[in-house]
């Protein structure tokens, strides 16, 4: 975890000397967010590390007032406002713990935080809560050694693929997903932008593009027309969910019948919701 800091800090934070970074983590990845703020000091940066302390709100929730909760105080604004650069890593380790008022509250708060540094460089780090990931039946050992592969990568060789991927959608109109689990789905993206994240904070200290990235990194995206897609998508495993092998039907942009081997009541349920 402490190479895996490194390379956040270095290849894909591109820290620079006397940046002011705030790190914000929970309890779960409090680990690697002081590897993260020990590499800053090392690079010669100012790192405050914000550890949100999620079992003191549970604990505490029943007598702090919703309203007290959901206020982003003066100086922690300015604590927001004057850093030259966010990492985030996952405050929750399980949310849905709280009561529905201080959930809301929370929701609030968290709001106005990404509100105070919206227009700042972030790098949102993925690395989730091990009861989050028992929950969707995935072993947290062998999730950390997949976060870590994930992360120690060559980036250079990421952009490349990212501008060749691109560069196939950049002018197209139709677009024709097809795979051997029954998938074949076409829709539209005439006109629509074609983005690239490169995995690194690099395009946007050099252009301003590219501010908001997420670790491990590396997409390319492109919104099709609402109303285009036509044909069958299947979803072999939403582990979220507990559901497994959907298959949706598209006409015109929208799921016009659908079926599971597991999960069909609450995808329905979902569908309904949406």
């Amino acid at each position: 975890m402490r190479k895996v800091a490194h390379t956040i800090v270095t290849n894909i934070a591109f820290l620079k000397e006397k940046f002011n970074v705030l790190i914000i983590c929970g309890l779960h990845n409090k680990t690697l967010a002081e590897y993260i703020t020990m590499e800053s000091y090392a690079l010669g940066a100012y790192p405050y590390l914000w550890v949100f302390d999620e079992k003191f709100m549970l604990k505490h929730a029943k007598i702090l007032s919703e309203n007290v909760i959901s206020v982003l105080p003066k100086h922690v604004h300015s604590l927001l406002v004057n850093s030259d650069l966010i990492i985030w890593l996952s405050q929750f380790g399980k949310f849905k713990k709280y009561p529905t008022n201080v959930e809301k509250a929370m929701i609030s708060f968290w709001d106005n935080v990404y509100e105070a540094i919206r227009s700042k460089p972030n790098l949102y780090v993925n690395l989730l809560s091990p009861e989050s990931i028992k929950i969707i039946g995935i072993d947290y050992a062998r999730y950390l050694q997949s976060f870590i592969k994930a992360v120690s990568i060559d980036y250079g060789k990421l952009r490349k693929i990212g501008n060749f991927i691109a560069s196939k959608l950049h002018g197209k109109r139709l677009v024709h997903v097809y795979d051997t689990n029954g998938t074949n789905l076409t829709f539209n993206i005439d006109n629509r932008h074609v983005g690239i994240e490169v995995g690194t904070l690099e395009d946007c200290f050099s252009s301003g593009k590219e501010c908001d990235v997420e670790v491990p990194g590396g997409e390319v995206y492109v919104a099709p027309m609402e109303t285009s897609a036509n044909g069958v998508l299947v979803v072999e495993e939403f582990r979220d969910y507990n559901i497994q092998n959907l298959e949706l039907h598209f006409r015109e942009g929208r799921v016009v019948s659908f079926k599971a081997e597991r999960g069909i009541n609450t995808f329905r349920n979902l569908l309904d919701n949406f």
